[in-house]
């Protein structure tokens, strides 16, 4: 940008410096098993990260972790410390499960208790304990791949042995003064749900070192549900990017469970389901 010198030019320059910021704006094609596919987009500038889609998203902010879930079907948000999303998240799940038990019938408790074993628990924090107790290996294989135009090298993560994913990582994209991504793939692990153990692996030092390795360009899971970049953009973005979408009311993690799980938004009978 010219710098000018006259005094209105200079104020406009101070002005539009202070509303604007070069930052990435990342999109993703989300492609599942039975050939589902959704785009996704992710903002990030100076450690502020956006991700939306047609479902919803968030906004994190990894220095302060503070994180904004958004519910676009129902345009309502929470919004507080990543930390209290989970406690929070754990506490409305127990709720959730318990009064979900009560409105079967009694002669199918001992069936559903079994279909649901585990899922009051999938928002609970990981003991220590937990997590050294699972093997992970990170292995490094010879494929290489280019994705959207940047070359990769595939690793793969296994578990006792099982393949657990796949991720092609580069270091062709170098985003890191803008973004702490070992840091960001922590905080993940604080809104994803863990039922059984299942991501307990994501936890361990051996798989949050993999990002000194590069950036993810694409993963694939052990359901064959895969996430690919498909453009990368050097963009210009505001401060209004990172903020909460007018006419967005707070809601409740109860609320988010419940329309995730059921389907149920605001105002209809939960006794129903």
């Amino acid at each position: 940008m010219r710098h000018f010198k006259k005094l209105f030019p200079t104020f406009a320059f101070l002005v539009i410096s202070l509303s604007t910021f070069a930052g990435w704006e990342i999109t993703y094609r989300s492609t599942t098993s039975d050939g589902e596919i959704k785009y996704d987009v992710m903002l990030v500038e100076d450690n502020m990260v956006k991700y939306t889609g047609v479902d919803g998203g968030f906004i994190i902010d990894v220095n302060t972790r503070e994180f904004i879930f958004l519910l676009i079907d129902m345009d309502g948000y929470w919004k507080g410390n990543i930390d209290d999303f989970r406690k929070e998240m754990d506490k409305s799940m127990k709720m959730v499960m318990e009064e979900l038990m009560k409105n079967i019938p009694e002669d199918q408790h001992e069936m559903y208790a079994q279909m649901l074993s585990g899922m009051d628990e999938m928002f609970s924090t990981p003991l220590p304990d937990e997590i050294d107790a699972v093997n992970v290996e990170v292995l490094k294989t010879s494929e290489l791949e280019e994705v959207a135009g940047y070359s990769t090298q595939k690793y793969e993560i296994r578990v006792d042995g099982n393949l657990k994913e796949q991720i092609w990582l580069t270091t062709e994209l170098d985003i890191s003064d803008d973004l702490n991504i070992r840091a960001l793939s922590e905080m993940f692990n604080m809104i994803q749900s863990n039922v059984d153990g299942e991501s307990l692996y994501s936890y361990s030092e051996e798989y949050l070192d993999l990002w000194d390795n590069g950036f993810s360009m694409k993963t694939i899971d052990n359901d064959d549900d895969a996430i690919e970049v498909i453009k990368v953009e050097k963009t210009n973005l505001s401060k209004s990017d990172f903020s909460i979408p007018e006419g967005y009311q707070l809601i409740s993690t109860e609320q988010i469970l419940r329309k995730n799980m059921m389907g149920n938004s605001e105002g209809e009978d939960n006794n129903d389901w």
